[in-house]
């Protein structure tokens, strides 16, 4: 009997060699850590702010700036073109073939845009098909997005269960994600790395508006076309609006100009696919001059009074008030939000300002006048009459124009005030014929 002898193939000490470079590789993959946290600045109102935080580990990361706790949104603008709309067009409706299988012997209709990621991915706008189609490396080709419905739902779930409408363009950044021109849905979506699609351009209304705002708060019109650049920013060919958009992407550093509503706390999310990390917080102060909120009026009195002027303002404090009369000559004393003015006499007949100061700035106020009313004086008095019984008498007074009116008259006869609106007959003597009152108790 032949004894055949065979030696074991020795795998063991390879696979232990692999298995050692797997771990040192997991070793090395580590979460974001950040090594230079954002900085709390103080600045002036119409400034320009900027945060800015740096990370280790692992990436590629995003970051998530937040504001006060919140996220902040991402803010389109539109950077070419003029707004103009075209009408609606109904969808086409077809079925894809082929997932799974040689990328060469897949059915496509109507493919309209391509992208290629990092990792050389090749990924395809399967129009018609409603669908989004990844051609690996090795050439075979699978979708990633669509299940060929058409509609608009399945937002925070797996991308292969949503609904696309005529999707036309498509592009991928460099940590993985996609980006889809979800065209007659006119938004954009997102699939991010783990397979998850959301809206992040587009409200799902046709027409243009948006700008200055949050993306998906924008209305887009047959968006078709979408690139992002080394940044992360967003752009869109938004199509029937003949215009490009752009979104512009919160990462490490965040640049803003300043207002007073910018005052506040600020962190930053980092992200990366083995983990994530939420900075220090960073506070802006806003460092702005008072602003008047009610002006002083102007006041009207008599001499000898008091006469008060008032501002209401805010700012921050402290506030610091100075009062001035006919602009430069500075009151005594007048130095909080009210001036009071005892015992007014004639010189004191004016404008009055007043300048209000904090340690950013100081805002003046508009002129309030100081003017006087003027008790009435006779310049004719009435005078002394000797009349036949039964005569017409007129007595008469004038009064200066000079002063301040209107007046109202009040005659008196020996102390006692004499009625206004007397009526009297200026017609008829009162007498009635006979037959006249007859005919008057005949009729009653």
């Amino acid at each position: 009997m032949k004894q055949h002898f065979s030696r074991p193939f020795s795998i063991l000490p390879r696979t232990i060699a692999i298995l050692a470079i797997l771990a040192q590789l997991a070793r090395a993959q580590t979460g974001p850590t950040i090594t230079q946290q954002p900085q709390s600045q103080t600045n002036l109102a119409g400034a320009n702010v900027t945060l800015s935080v740096a990370v280790s580990g692992t990436g590629p990361c995003t970051y998530q700036w937040q504001f006060n706790g919140a996220n902040l949104p991402n803010i389109i603008t539109t950077v070419a073109g003029t707004s103009y709309l075209y009408p609606f067009q109904s969808p086409l409706y077809s079925h894809p073939a082929g997932d799974g299988g040689p990328a060469t012997s897949a059915s496509l209709s109507e493919p309209f845009g391509v992208a290629v990621d990092a990792f050389g991915n090749l990924f395809i706008a399967d129009t018609n098909n409603r669908r989004i189609r990844k051609v690996d490396p090795n050439g075979i080709i699978s979708t990633v997005a669509g299940d060929v419905t058409i509609g608009y739902f399945g937002d925070g779930g797996p991308a292969t269960d949503a609904s696309l409408s005529q999707p036309s363009g498509v592009t991928a950044d460099a940590s993985g994600n996609l980006f889809i021109a979800d065209t007659q849905n006119f938004v954009i979506r997102k699939v991010d790395v783990n397979g998850i699609i959301t809206t992040v351009a587009g409200n799902g209304a046709y027409g243009y508006s948006g700008d200055g705002g949050p993306a998906t708060s924008a209305s887009l019109s047959y968006p078709s076309g979408v690139a992002v650049d080394a940044s992360g920013n967003l752009f869109i060919a938004d199509r029937n609006n003949d215009v490009i958009r752009e979104v512009l992407q919160r990462e490490g550093i965040l640049s803003f100009d300043i207002s007073p509503a910018s005052a506040g706390s600020y962190e930053v999310i980092v992200t990366s696919p083995y983990g994530s990390v939420t900075s220090s917080v960073a506070k802006v102060t806003v460092l702005f001059p008072p602003s008047i909120i009610n002006q002083p009026t102007n006041v009207a009195t008599a001499i000898g009074t008091t006469a008060s002027f008032s501002v209401v303002a805010t700012g921050p404090q402290p506030l610091s008030y100075a009062w001035y009369f006919d602009r430069t000559n500075l009151v005594d004393g007048a130095t909080n939000s009210n001036l009071a003015l005892a015992n007014v006499s004639l010189n004191q007949a004016g404008g009055y300002t007043v300048v209000i100061t904090n340690l950013n700035g100081s805002v003046t106020s508009a002129i309030a006048t100081l003017s006087f009313e003027y008790p009435p004086i006779i310049t004719v008095q009435p005078a002394s009459q000797t009349n036949v019984a039964g005569a017409t008498t007129i007595l008469s007074v004038a009064v200066s124009p000079n002063f301040s009116g209107p007046y109202n008259y009040q005659w008196q006869l020996n102390g006692t005030t004499v009625p206004d609106d007397l009526i009297t007959t200026v017609a008829g003597g009162g007498a009635t014929s006979q037959a006249t009152a007859a005919r008057r108790r005949t009729r009653d």
